[in-house]
């Protein structure tokens, strides 16, 4: 085989390992994943976001945090001020 084939699949074998282990210690400890983007969400709180990693979004809203795969459907609860 050659040698930069071997360097490129050890690379990617690397990358998708880092990956992996990110995603199973965000799923297991419920917390948010170490490769993510924060959302902030503007409703009651501004200390509400979200943490959008490779496989797992991390949400916290009003003090109570999930851990979800991307698939899954999830809303924070809304609430309004009357100012």
């Amino acid at each position: 085989m050659n040698k930069g084939l071997k360097i490129f699949l050890i690379i990617l074998l690397v990358l998708i390992g880092v990956i992996v282990i990110d995603t199973i210690q965000a799923i297991v400890c419920n917390n948010s994943p170490l490769l993510h983007i924060r959302e902030h969400i503007n409703r009651c709180n501004e200390k509400d976001y979200i943490d959008k990693g490779i496989i797992v979004n991390h949400y916290n809203c009003n003090n109570e945090s999930k851990t979800l795969f991307k698939s899954t459907k999830y809303n924070c609860v809304v609430c309004y001020n009357n100012n």
